[in-house]
């Protein structure tokens, strides 16, 4: 038995030397108090990029990280998304976080089904969760994009919390706890992770698109309610009474996937989008702005 045990011991600590962590745990302050949040960050690139997410009530510039010596560095603030909380932070150049920075899960990947197992490291032996859902709606009211949820064997993990499939490619970051259910939570998928970062520290790219189209959200069909003058669906020669078909090549089937489709658009980045006209197939291409709100 003592035998046993002294080889597990060795194995771990063999196993610990081997693979660098998956995420580091960092510190937020609330907004205009003086409560302490912890979450976790994924490295993002090889200059200490760090993702996570800033809960709803956390000031996103006051992230802290504590190193192994037990001193506190200072995270800057590159870019947050108040839609989604995706937060980038860089840290210092003279620490060494000693992270693995996650392969991204590729576009062409298999979408997520219920029960598909998920996985909160990619170190072996990572105990095994089950994804659950992808969400649309919370509170009967459509969310801005669509959030996956996830249920854990063990424990909740923290917002940021990096999650994999069974290829170990990051596929998710942890969000907040779904209400009512202690060991189930929401998590963000990648693809608004790298939409982030493609925005960079610029707030009004990393702000949703402009597009001016309206819709009812009560219409079973995706006609367009009103389009308005001068903005990009004008521009592109969408009309009152077009049928959304497909927006960059993905099919859209409610109105919930219109709303996630418009949040991944990047402004000044062409699309193409597909509608029907009476009974004509119509293509079009569409150039979304920064909102007129955010414009300097």
């Amino acid at each position: 038995m003592k035998c046993v045990l002294f080889l597990g011991i060795v194995y771990s600590i063999l196993i610990g030397s081997i693979y660098a962590k998956d995420s580091v745990s960092i510190t937020f302050k609330e907004v205009g108090g003086s409560a302490s949040y912890s979450g976790e960050a994924v490295l993002v690139n090889q200059e200490g990029l760090l993702a996570t997410v800033a809960i709803v009530g956390v000031d996103p510039q006051s992230a802290h990280y504590l190193s192994k010596e037990g001193k506190e560095h200072k995270l800057e603030l590159v870019a947050h998304d108040e839609v989604s909380r995706l937060t980038l932070l860089q840290s210092p150049k003279d620490i060494d976080l000693d992270l693995t920075q996650p392969k991204l899960v590729d576009k062409a990947a298999k979408r997520l089904a219920p029960a598909d197992i998920v996985y909160l490291s990619t170190q072996p032996e990572s105990t095994k969760q089950r994804f659950v859902s992808h969400d649309k709606r919370y509170d009967n009211q459509v969310l801005p994009l669509m959030l996956y949820r996830v249920n854990y064997k063990e424990s909740l993990p923290k917002p940021g919390t990096p999650i994999y499939n069974t290829e170990k490619h990051l596929v998710a970051l942890v969000h907040q706890a779904v209400k009512g259910q202690p060991m189930t939570s929401y998590a963000l998928p990648i693809r608004a992770l790298e939409r982030l970062m493609l925005a960079g520290g610029n707030k009004a790219m990393a702000a949703r698109s402009w597009v001016g189209i309206g819709m009812d959200p009560a219409d079973d069909a995706l006609v367009v309610a009103s389009v308005r003058p001068g903005s990009p669906a004008k521009q592109a020669g969408l009309m009152k009474g077009d049928v959304v078909i497909s927006i960059g090549g993905r099919a859209l089937n409610d109105y919930a996937e219109v709303v996630d489709a418009f949040f991944y658009l990047v402004p000044n980045t062409t699309v193409k989008v597909k509608v029907l006209r009476g009974t004509e197939l119509i293509e079009t291409q569409l150039t979304p702005k920064i909102s007129p709100t955010l414009e300097p």
